[in-house]
C-alpha cells in the first residue's frame, strides 16, 4: 500500500510538471512551424506520377518471393 501511494505522488508531480512547461515552451517559439511553412510550399498538390521512380518487376518479385518465404518459415519452423 506505501508503495502505490508513492508512485501515484510520482505520477501527479510529473503530470504537473508537464503541464507547466508544455504551453511556456510553445509561447516562445514565434516562427512558422515545420507544418506551416510545408503547406506554404508550391507544388505539393500534384497528383501526377513519375513512372521512372515507380519499382520494376524486379523489386516486385523480390516483394512477394519475400512475403511466400516469411509464410513458409512461420508455418513450418
Amino acid at each position: 500500500m506505501k508503495y502505490g501511494s508513492v508512485f501515484m505522488l510520482c505520477a501527479m508531480i510529473a503530470i504537473l510538471m508537464l503541464c507547466l512547461t508544455g504551453p511556456a515552451q510553445a509561447a516562445k517559439d514565434d516562427s512558422i512551424s515545420a507544418d506551416q511553412d510545408l503547406a506554404q510550399q508550391k507544388g505539393l498538390g500534384s497528383k501526377e506520377i513519375d513512372q521512372s521512380k515507380m519499382p520494376g518487376a524486379l523489386e516486385y518479385a523480390i516483394v512477394i518471393g519475400s512475403v511466400i518465404a516469411a509464410i513458409g518459415v512461420i508455418k513450418f519452423v
